[in-house]
């Protein structure tokens, strides 16, 4: 057995070629018919390919014998040779790619075939497309926007570059039926969401394959979470301040962050738990630890956690504070 770059082959006894790796998994074609000889129909070497395993099979008949010399395989991205076995055995091979490598393997078979009359030696070859596994998005690549006036939001993510697409997967954080949606850029349409329900979603790069029709997946991401609340203010000048109300829902609170202006630092002012399906009100008269300022406009920040997990979209309200 000849050895050559990133493969490792072991001996076996039956007539199967796999391709594995440890972290890995090869897609390629179900089945490819490698060679049938004219006039010997019966007696064939056909190549079939699921996920992780390359396996020719070898239908003899009473009357040609087939001896294969040597299997050779291709990669038609860099055109090298990645693997060379010599016979009939079998061989276990491993071709060590990252994840989201895709590529067109050549599959060539030496063979000698032999009639009563005479013998005669050729070759076949067949090309199947092959992925890895596809990468995992990483939580920080994903992220989701609300629009607040029209209850919809929308997700982006980090699409890998050899990927099909992404498929986003979506439910209430709280309990209710998931739902999916395939998109083949980074950046889903808007759907529609429902107010003061928190929402948890996550995220995987998909591989259509070009030979067999068939669609893998990678792993999801870890869940992020986002809500839609609703906030409404005003200004308290008797206690010289401004009133916050949050209607709550389960498994939310929020921190407050306090600024003097939109852009500006914001200050942690105050972290509050409104009861699930009632309106809480809130005074807030301070930026971080310091009294807020008479006649001064103020920009209020609402940030959101669910399940203890900081939400995408964080909520700014604007508000005079005016003490009479």
């Amino acid at each position: 057995m000849k050895k050559l770059l990133r493969i490792v082959a072991v001996f076996a006894v039956t007539l199967t070629m796999v391709f594995a790796a440890s972290t890995t998994a090869f897609a390629a074609s179900d089945t490819a018919n490698m060679f049938s000889q004219s006039g010997c129909t019966a007696n064939q070497i056909t190549f079939k390919v699921d996920l992780t395993k390359f396996t020719p099979s070898y239908i003899p008949n009473n009357t040609v014998s087939v001896d294969i010399t040597n299997w050779t395989i291709t990669d038609n991205n860099s055109g090298m040779v990645v693997y060379e076995g010599v016979g009939k055995v079998n061989e276990d091979v491993v071709i060590n790619q990252d994840s989201a490598y895709s590529a067109y393997y050549k599959l060539t078979v030496n063979y000698t075939y032999t009639t009563p009359s005479y013998t005669s030696k050729s070759s076949k070859a067949v090309w199947s497309y092959a992925t890895t596994k596809p990468a995992n998005i990483k939580k920080a690549m994903l992220s989701s926007y609300v629009y607040t006036s029209l209850n919809k939001a929308y997700f982006t993510g980090g699409k890998d570059s050899c990927a099909t697409g992404i498929e986003y997967q979506y439910a209430p954080a709280n309990g209710g039926k998931a739902k999916k949606i395939l998109t083949t850029s980074s950046m889903t349409n808007s759907f529609a969401i429902s107010k003061n329900v928190p929402y948890k979603y996550r995220a995987r790069n998909y591989y259509a394959n070009q030979t067999n029709g068939k669609t893998y997946y990678g792993n999801y991401s870890p869940y992020r979470y986002f809500i839609n609340p609703t906030i409404s203010g005003s200004n308290n000048s008797s206690r010289n301040g401004i009133t916050v109300n949050i209607k709550g829902a389960k498994n939310v609170k929020y921190q407050i962050y306090v600024a003097k202006d939109r852009d500006g630092s914001y200050k942690l002012t105050k972290t509050v738990t409104p009861k699930a399906g009632k309106t809480s009100s809130y005074l807030i008269n301070k930026i971080g630890k310091k009294n807020m300022s008479k006649s001064q406009t103020y920009y209020i920040k609402f940030v959101p956690y669910v399940n203890k997990v900081k939400c995408d979209t964080a909520y700014i309200y604007s508000a005079y504070n005016s003490w009479y």
